[in-house]
């Protein structure tokens, strides 16, 4: 290293670095003002839980996952966290991301921290590669430039494929020579057995020892950092494997700057259809780890403790992140079980910031005794059944109450909502009219940039993760842009068609202040009529159905199958619950969590984090012997503790 360990731990000096930091406090809080407010009209919904476990004072990395959300996420968490606790997090971000013209001011605001990315230094190579099947390390090309455009070290990728791969020889312009095999079973099997000529890309080594340096220096200045260790954004329904860079960043900066006692803190970033406008949002808080002395030791011992050591952090940083998250093997169960969740009869109303952990626990529940109880297996099949009756239908759940009462009842029910919903449309109809071009605009824009980003990406179901973000930025842009091109047209009519008010610079401010503003009031009268209308709208369809001769059995049958299930889901879960959480029956009284051990199931990832990092002693992550997607334990560990009387 350029400078020693005692250099860089000297305190810091105060003066103008002082002035700046106040100063970039101050953009900081005036971003995430601004940004409460839009999320408070984005999102219908926001629930914090366990926000006193965030430490007050000392260095803090927020651990969040899953990555539903490029932005959102780190905004999201950084309002929350800089409301509730008084800290202010900077955010790691993909170098890309930073030069964005869009999102790199704003991430700038946030001060965040660039970190490059292998697959952000890719550039599309000379012609094409192919597989003989006869060495799994050797490539060929047809046309290509291996000499000029690779070289040893590199890193290349084939067209379709996350995967990456180090090249350790170029013996020609048509050939070379991997150092390693591709981590994915898909890109091993084509190497194995021969592929077609293909497009590829070469990328530079990523080297981020500067990055990692400048998170030492913040962690060790007492400032907090947030991290979502799956890299990019997805929108599956479990965690993606975990990057190590958070186990890095704490074990070097306690042992780069003695005494720093860095607090890894889990965040469940948990959504309810994240995609979508006026959805809701819980942010779930754990309880923070902390680095042994026995594990600093061991991470300081040797290159092969450095290994063992970051292992084992982030083996507990998985465990504790599967506490405060949802975690299906497929979205087909993660439905199944959300609806299970909905037909469990409930002694009490439980509030929106214990949902998550209900749910979680069904899951972990249904996923234990799933070859254990035959009795898991049928109740699946028969949610799952139900399910497709309500989308055959097209009503939902929640609705099917409404559509089994007395025919009397179900039409006074029907005539009193539809004179609502009229009323409400109306009263919301000129500002849906005003603003149909924003929410076009909006609407086209994000779905084409979902398409861009799924046709990139190996991990993406449906890209819903890049949704939201669109439609909040293009609304910034177009909602001042549009409603100031409405207010130019008032003050227009106004002072040119009108003798109202005499025409003067001041007299033009203020009706054009008022006019805006007035349109930006309007827009947000909308938002909250329009939700409600379309609450009673969603009404009308189950009350008509209700009172047709035609439907009448088949919803006859749907709420005899809905009572069916509710008894069934009840009984199985109020006799097996206790068996996996000795707790459930304490935790379902209080809207508090216990501190027990994590359901152990880590899944880490080092792929595309290949680098030799100077802190003491050079060890290459890449050989870091850490459970990977392709590696993950089959047993599962789990130790409860019970609460002490």
């Amino acid at each position: 290293m350029a400078e020693t360990k005692e250099a860089v731990a000297q305190p810091r000096k105060e003066g103008k670095a002082s002035s700046k930091k106040k100063e970039s406090y101050l953009i900081y809080d005036l971003f995430t003002w601004f940004f409460e407010i839009v999320f408070s009209i984005f999102f219908r919904t926001i629930r914090v839980r366990g926000s006193w476990r965030i430490p007050r004072k000392g260095p803090v990395i927020l651990v969040g996952a899953p990555h539903a959300n490029q932005f959102v996420d780190p905004v999201l968490l950084g309002i929350e966290v800089s409301k509730l606790s008084g800290r202010r997090p900077s955010f790691l971000i993909a170098e890309s991301s930073y030069k964005h013209p869009v999102i790199g001011p704003l991430a700038r605001c946030m001060k965040a921290i660039p970190v490059g990315r292998a697959q952000d230094a890719f550039k599309a190579a000379t012609g094409e590669v192919y597989a003989d099947g006869k060495d799994p390390m050797r490539l060929l090309g047809e046309g290509t430039k291996f000499t000029e455009e690779a070289a040893n070290g590199k890193n290349i990728s084939l067209q379709g494929s996350n995967d990456i791969a180090v090249i350790k020889e170029v013996v020609s312009d048509t050939e070379l020579v991997l150092a390693k095999k591709f981590k994915t079973e898909e890109c091993q099997e084509l190497m194995k057995n021969g592929f077609a000529p293909r497009e590829f890309k070469i990328g530079e080594k990523v080297d981020n020892t500067k990055m990692f340096h400048s998170v030492f220096q913040h962690l060790a200045n007492g400032d907090s950092l947030g991290i979502f260790p799956e890299g990019g954004s997805h929108d599956r329904p479990e965690m993606l494997p975990l990057k190590p860079g958070v186990a890095i960043m704490a074990l070097g900066a306690a042992d780069l700057y003695p005494g720093t006692d860095v607090a890894i803190v889990p965040v469940g970033m948990n959504y309810f259809h994240p995609h979508k406008f006026r959805s809701r949002a819980v942010l779930e808080i754990g309880e923070p780890l902390y680095i042994t002395p026995e594990l600093l030791q061991e991470y300081q011992s040797s290159p092969e403790g450095k290994r063992s050591s970051v292992t084992k952090l982030m083996s507990k940083i998985v465990g504790a992140l599967q506490l405060v998250t949802t975690n299906c093997p497929d979205f087909e169960t993660l439905m199944v079980v959300q609806a299970g969740q909905r037909l469990y009869k409930r002694h009490r109303h439980i509030p929106l910031s214990l949902t998550i952990e209900f749910t979680r626990r069904l899951v972990q529940g249904f996923l234990g005794f799933r070859d254990k109880d035959p009795r898991m297996k049928q109740l699946y099949n028969d949610v799952k059944t139900y399910n497709e009756q309500l989308t055959t239908m097209g009503i939902s759940d929640h609705q099917v109450p409404l559509a089994v009462r007395t025919k009397w009842q179900v039409f006074t029910r029907l005539v009193h909502n539809v004179l609502k919903l009229i009323v409400f449309s109306a009263a919301s109809l000129p500002g849906t009219i005003l603003g149909a071009p924003i929410l076009i605009a909006t609407k086209l824009y994000s779905n084409r940039q979902a398409r861009i980003a799924l046709a990139g990406s190996s991990v993406k179901i449906a890209a819903h993760d890049v949704i939201a973000t669109w439609k909040i930025l293009i609304s910034l842009l177009m909602v001042p842009s549009v409603f100031g091109i409405y207010s130019l047209f008032d003050c227009w009519f106004i002072f040119r068609k009108t003798n109202w008010i005499p025409y003067s610079t001041w007299n033009f401010a203020v009706v054009y202040t008022c006019c805006f503003w007035g349109l930006m009031l309007l827009g947000y009268a909308t938002i909250i009529i329009g939700e409600a209308g379309l609450d009673i709208a969603r009404s009308i369809k189950p009350l008509y159905l209700a009172l047709s001769p035609y439907y009448k059995d088949t919803l006859e049958e749907i709420r005899e199958t809905r009572a069916d299930l509710t008894e069934q889901i009840t009984e199985v879960v109020n006799e097996l619950g206790p068996q996996m959480f000795p707790d459930i029956a304490d935790r379902l009284e209080k809207d508090d969590d216990e501190n027990h051990d994590a359901t152990l199931d880590p899944r880490i990832d080092v792929r595309g984090l290949g680098q030799t990092i100077t802190l003491k002693g050079d060890y290459n992550l890449a050989e870091v012997p850490i459970f990977s997607a392709e590696h993950a334990p089959t047993t599962v560990k789990r130790r409860v503790k019970r609460k002490q009387s």
